[in-house]
């Protein structure tokens, strides 16, 4: 059995695929550009703990996707 793909559909999967990584990459590239600089933003440790405290739940939600 021979299975022929259409360009059309090709291309749609394609553009799913690569949007699905970019979404990857603009999440774990926020959450480390958070965590590299919570120290310098911070002026206080109360200030980089809330910065840390926020940046942790969207750390939690990357990594069990990803690990899922």
């Amino acid at each position: 059995m021979e299975h022929e793909f259409s360009n059309l559909f090709l291309q749609k999967y394609w553009w799913v695929v690569l949007s699905l990584l970019t979404g990857v990459m603009v999440q774990m590239l926020y959450i480390f550009g958070g965590q590299i600089l919570s120290h310098q933003v911070g002026k206080s440790k109360i200030e980089r703990e809330m910065t840390i405290s926020v940046l942790g739940h969207k750390w939690g939600l990357t990594i069990a996707s990803i690990a899922t």
